[in-house]
């Protein structure tokens, strides 16, 4: 599994984003979406940075992911 792990590259995050992204067209849950948009942040940030671990990666993908669905929960209550 590590070594799995070791061989991700920017464009891997980059096309989990934009699957996710697609999948929230069938979903209508606005939850896929977050995630989708934290995933292409950590590939973007991997492809200006490089030397990022994958640890590291995957935890930047849990804290941004969940930060954005808080946020987006958070901001879009209905009432």
């Amino acid at each position: 599994m590590e070594t799995l792990l070791t061989n991700v590259d920017f464009w891997h995050w980059l096309i989990l984003g934009l699957i996710l992204i697609l999948t929230e067209f069938y979903a209508w849950s606005i939850f896929f979406l977050w995630i989708g948009i934290s995933a292409i942040i950590v590939g973007l940030m991997f492809y200006f940075v490089p030397s990022i671990s994958w640890d590291m990666q995957l935890l930047l993908f849990a804290v941004l992911s969940a930060t954005t669905i808080y946020l987006s929960k958070k901001f879009n209550a209905r009432e």
